[in-house]
């Protein structure tokens, strides 16, 4: 079990350091758009039976309906079997409020 918690908290810091590139922002040429779809981090299988609950949010991505939710943090979020990645952050619609 600790080797899968080590293996997402490395990919939530690379996903740290990929988002905070500046060079995202640059334009909307379709390299840019292929470095910003690559910000969805896919669920490893297995998936995870126990997590830590440290909180490091991330936007949950649901595979059927595309609809996002925001999880404590990735292992809460891959432990739910209907969801097939994450963002790191809450998501834009949690944001809000």
């Amino acid at each position: 079990m600790r080797k899968l918690i080590s293996k997402n908290y490395l990919l939530e810091v690379i996903a740290l350091l990929v988002v905070s590139l500046p060079a995202l922002a640059a334009s909307t040429t379709p390299q840019t758009v292929a470095k910003i779809q690559s910000k969805i981090i896919a669920c490893d299988s297995p998936r995870p039976i126990l997590c830590q609950q440290n909180t490091a949010p991330v936007c949950g991505i649901f595979s059927a309906t595309k609809a996002q939710q925001t999880f404590r943090n990735a292992c809460l979020a891959c432990k739910n079997p209907e969801v097939k990645g994450y963002e790191t952050g809450k998501c834009k619609a949690d944001l809000k409020r």
